[in-house]
């Protein structure tokens, strides 16, 4: 409904000013908020739009100059959807039915009395409360097809009675089901809802269109039946009576995050350790303890939450509990996780090593600082590293770097050259996933290797690239990995990086130099694939670059004898150098003759034979011509 204090703004066009000024009096006083400005034509109305917001358009018909069709079709060119009420004392069906299909909102015909004016007045109203509710559909319709360009949510605007769509968007994305479908049946989406959820959702619809904001998760089937799960979260939208008229809100796709929910409490359950939430004060009163905590400690997760156990007394070192409280201060204080080593006591009075890592949680609403954190035996493992601490002093000069990760590419052991060639200080690097350093370009390609060699149980791989330095830079790296994971004490992917930044600009500025070059080069190591073409070779030969890419010297050479070709590639790689001609055939099946001057690079890491071809038909044709007889 029309609010109690918002003014109603009438145009009242008619030729007869008593007549006008006498509606105006009894339609003011019908309704307080109604405003009458008056026009005497439907030119002078015309002129009054102008400058005046009418929210309701009252005009006669018979009028001189344009009738008042013609007035109402002259309105609705300017403003398609405001009210306008043709109120005329010479109607009839033919003037009706013209009105109608000009676009008119209601007719009705003047009569004697002053009743009339109550009617009119209910007839104005209810036609501006229409006309406000289509504007604030309308506006907020424009805010969510904005918001939709901005997220993959499933936007949504109904009426109260979830009978009409307003607005829909995203829908297909996220119920996989055809927007069409719920453009003809509002109620679609319901079909979509897994049948032990429909309930849920259907309560959830009923308080939304009572008033109560909703925030629900519930399981779906998209339209092949795949299974899925959705966030939805409405709000009513209000008139300025307080009335619910439509409600709006988002469905959101989170198949993916209950599934990563699952395995978080799958993994939880399943932790070599302590999964913890505790308040930051003395003694860490602890509110929630998952995981093997009976196993490392000795005591119950329940007495420990129950606060039977005093963390700092009864469970940590007495010799770094002081030095455990300021390094985790510290860290709160920087507004930073924390990484902590440290001993306990359990029950039974042995003494074991622990490795935490944690961070200060969003509390709001708690009086305290709340920590929440991991904490895992290292005993086996600080064992571990004394003994890799005997190699260090050998791997401390080294000019490569050495680490050593876990199957999942966390790194758990960083040679001193990391900080030499990279710049990362000692140790920082450990804990971290060694793929978020790696160039997003080459990332794929390193994981892929990565995980091939993590399937293959002393197996061994050979990668080039780009490494994030800690400035920020990036170094080109020829990464040597070799699984170790099931040998003892090692248990990891051990690699020998070697900076090859310089080399790599070396093998640029002679790709670039070869690309300039006329004659056509190929690249390519003993008995492999042609590792570089240059454009000449693409132009003279007729192949594109990522073809000849897959091609060896024997697929361009016109067929010979058996063997020859590697005969001639082994000769090379002997001696480092060698001139000849033979014959090569173009994708088109042209058979050229050619002059090969090869000569062994190093490329890419591999030695390599580079071939300068040369085209020499034209010798050719003129030493056959010159050896021709001579018929004069």
């Amino acid at each position: 409904m029309v609010s109690r204090s918002e003014t109603i703004r009438i145009l009242h066009v008619d030729d007869e000013p008593d007549l006008t000024e006498l509606a105006a009096t009894f339609l003011e006083r019908e309704d307080d908020r109604i405003v009458v400005e008056t026009a005497s034509s439907a030119a002078d109305g015309l002129d009054v739009l102008d400058d005046f917001a009418a929210d309701c358009i009252v005009s006669d018909y018979d009028m001189p100059g344009r009738n008042g069709i013609e007035f109402l079709k002259a309105v609705r060119e300017r403003h398609p959807e405001l009210p306008v009420i043709l109120y005329t004392g010479k109607g009839s069906e033919e003037v009706a039915s013209e009105a109608i299909s000009a676009g008119v909102t209601e007719y009705m015909q003047k009569e004697a009395g002053t009743d009339q004016y109550t009617v009119l007045a209910n007839r104005i109203t209810n036609s501006v409360e229409q006309y406000r509710a289509r504007q604030a559909a309308e506006r907020t319709r424009e805010r969510l097809t904005e918001l939709s360009e901005s997220t993959t949510d499933c936007l949504w605007m109904f009426d109260r009675e979830w009978e009409e769509l307003v607005f829909i968007s995203g829908y297909e994305d996220v119920w996989n089901r055809s927007e069409s479908a719920i453009r003809d049946d509002p109620r679609d989406f319901l079909y979509g809802v897994h049948p032990d959820d429909r309930a849920l959702v259907e309560d959830a619809m009923a308080r939304l269109s009572n008033g109560e904001t909703i925030d629900v998760e519930f399981r779906i089937l998209r339209g092949d039946d795949d299974p899925g799960a959705v966030w939805m979260k409405g709000e009513p939208v209000r008139d300025d009576e307080g009335a619910v008229v439509r409600v709006v809100g988002f469905t959101r796709d989170i198949t993916e995050r209950r599934e990563q929910r699952r395995r978080l409490e799958t993994l939880i359950s399943n932790l070599p350790g302590i999964a913890y939430r505790c308040r930051n004060e003395p003694g860490w009163p602890m509110e929630f303890v998952r995981g093997e905590c009976e196993t490392l400690t000795g005591y119950t997760a329940d007495a420990i939450e129950r606060g039977d156990v005093d963390w700092s007394e009864d469970v940590l070192h007495p010799e770094d509990s002081e030095d455990m409280w300021n390094r985790v201060q510290d860290a709160v204080d920087a507004d930073r996780p924390f990484e902590v080593t440290y001993r306990i006591r359990t029950k039974d009075g042995d003494t074991r090593w622990m490795w935490e890592r944690g961070q200060m949680v969003d509390a709001t609403g708690q009086d305290t600082e709340i920590l929440e954190g991991f904490i895992t035996d290292i005993t086996e493992r600080r064992r571990r590293e004394r003994e890799l601490e005997r190699y260090e002093a050998y791997l401390q000069e080294s000019t490569d770097i050495i680490t050593v990760l876990d199957a999942d590419g966390t790194v758990k052991y960083q040679s001193p050259a990391v900080t030499r060639i990279l710049g990362y200080e000692p140790g920082e690097l450990l804990g971290k996933s060694g793929f978020d350093y790696v160039h997003p370009e080459d990332v794929d390609t390193v994981r892929a290797a990565f995980a091939e060699l993590a399937g293959e149980p002393e197996g061994t791989i050979t990668v080039e690239c780009r490494f994030r330095t800690a400035d920020g830079g990036w170094r080109w790296l020829e990464v040597n990995g070799s699984n170790q994971l099931d040998t003892e004490p090692i248990n990891g992917i051990v690699t020998n990086n070697r900076d090859i930044t310089d080399r790599k600009k070396r093998e640029q500025e002679l790709e670039s130099i070869l690309h300039e070059m006329d004659d056509a080069i190929f690249v390519h190591p003993d008995g492999g694939p042609f590792t570089f073409v240059n454009q000449a070779a693409v132009e003279r030969y007729g192949y594109t670059e990522a073809e000849l890419h897959t091609m060896t010297p024997a697929d361009l050479n016109v067929p010979s004898e058996p063997g020859e070709v590697a005969e001639r590639v082994q000769a090379v790689m002997a001696s480092g150098q060698a001139v000849f001609e033979t014959e090569h055939r173009t994708r088109s099946g042209e058979t050229i003759p050619v002059e090969i001057n090869a000569t062994t690079v190093t490329f890419h890491g591999d030695r390599s034979i580079l071939s300068i071809v040369r085209d020499i038909s034209e010798r050719k044709s003129t030493e056959h011509e010159s050896q021709r007889p001579n018929r004069d």
